[in-house]
């Protein structure tokens, strides 16, 4: 095929309109450009291995990348669902246990992905910094150097909620 700027914007307009409706019936509204673009992007550095026909693969394609994000959004919200299930010592009030589990879900979602990833696979996942350093194919060296430096923007965090939420008390 062609690999020509006309073929990338035909090959875009005619397939379009079919895979942003095979998403759009899968995925909330809000993500659908974002995957639609994935979907496009790989298609593009694949090119060369399409036919004249590319809906069927673009359809497969569309469908390994909604399952992605399927599968990612499901991790986050078992990880999510861990951490507000740790067990900690019963407060006197139980207030304190939703305010304590929103401040820690609230800093964890401000940090940066691969922050928090490191933090949760070492923290909720029991990973050693070898093993987490493993899984997310960086050096022991550089795990142990972000995941010093992640607890401490987690702590600063929260540090920043706690502080806010006590003087809006």
């Amino acid at each position: 095929m062609d690999t020509s700027a006309d073929w990338d914007t035909a090959f875009y307009e005619h397939y379009q309109p079919f895979v942003r409706a095979y998403v759009s019936r899968r995925v909330p509204a809000a993500a659908v450009d974002d995957l639609v673009a994935q979907v496009f992007e790989i298609a593009w550095r694949r090119r060369t291995d399409l036919n004249d026909n590319a809906l069927p693969w673009l359809y497969r394609t569309a469908r390994n990348v909604v399952g992605n994000r399927y599968r990612s959004d499901a991790q986050f919200n078992q990880l999510a669902t861990r951490l507000i299930q740790v067990p900690m010592e019963p407060p006197a009030n139980p207030d304190e246990v939703v305010s304590d589990r929103d401040l820690l879900v609230n800093a964890l979602r401000a940090l940066s992905s691969a922050d928090r990833e490191l933090l949760l696979l070492v923290a909720w996942e029991g990973l050693s910094v070898e093993a987490a350093a493993n899984a997310l194919e960086i050096s022991p060296g550089a795990a142990t150097v972000r995941l010093h430096r992640a607890r401490r923007r987690l702590e600063l965090q929260i540090e920043e909620r706690d502080h806010a939420t006590g003087e809006s008390k």
